[in-house]
Formats: structure tokens, sequence, C-alpha cells
């Protein structure tokens, strides 16, 4: 019984194997320039609406949350990473990292890094965390 009870509390209050530090290996750490439809777009993942042109969503009716924004070598190329609850406390999964760089190399055809983890700007370790009139405005 007590072995029961310990291996139930482990599984309960250990915490689990998800953290910040082991998604630092894709964070980039170059210079890097954004042209403004590199900053469109990261405006539209701060919202939770970066989509294609031609489809209409808004953030509220999908209850997306940002997760990863990573970004091509060059900062030509963006892709978003969403997490479908409206609490980022929801949003824990680290191959989210791993499979935004990864979607990001296959569409821009370069190396792509994590730009921003949920509403933190994390490139060259700025961790500074931003909302959209902080980003319009700077």
């Amino acid at each position: 019984m007590k072995k029961k009870i310990l291996i139930l509390f482990f599984i309960i209050f250990i915490p689990s194997g998800n953290s910040f530090s082991s998604i630092t290996k894709y964070f980039g750490s170059s210079m890097i320039n954004l042209d403004e439809t590199g900053v469109i777009n990261f405006l539209r993942y701060l919202e939770g609406t970066f989509h294609a042109e031609d489809v209409v969503f808004s953030r509220a009716a999908k209850l997306m949350s940002p997760m990863y924004y990573a970004i091509s070598e060059d900062g030509k190329i963006g892709y978003g990473w969403f997490c479908r609850s409206n609490s980022n406390v929801d949003c824990y999964d680290d191959f989210g990292a791993y499979k935004v760089t990864e979607y990001c190399k296959e569409y821009s055809g370069k190396q792509c890094f994590i730009f921003a983890y949920r509403d933190e700007i994390v490139w060259n370790n700025l961790n500074i965390r931003v909302k959209e009139l902080d980003f319009v405005n700077n």
C-alpha cells in the first residue's frame, strides 16, 4: 500500500519533463531584420489570426493561444504555432518548438529558429513580453 501511495505521490507532485530550458536550443541568436510583411505576420501571430489571407476567423472563435513563432534566418518567412485553448497554462508542448521550426524550414527552404515563445520575444535572449500595441509603437 505504501508503494502505491508513493508512486501516486510522484506521479502527481513531480513536475513533468517539460521545461523552458529544453526549448532554448531552438531559439535564434543572429542579427535579424524583419521587413513590413514580417512585422505584420508577427502581429497576426500575437493576435491569434496568423492564417491565409482568404480565410477569415477570429481568435475568440478558435480559442487559439500563441505558442511559438519561428522565423527563417533571413527574417523573410515566419510560421506560427498555436494552442487550442484560451489559457496559456494549458499549452505545454515542447515538441511544438521542434515542429514549428521544421514546418518553417520546409516552407521557407531555409534554416528557421524560434523568434517568440508565447508573447515573449526570445531571439538573442531578449526575453521581452510584447502585446500588439507595444510592438507597433517600438
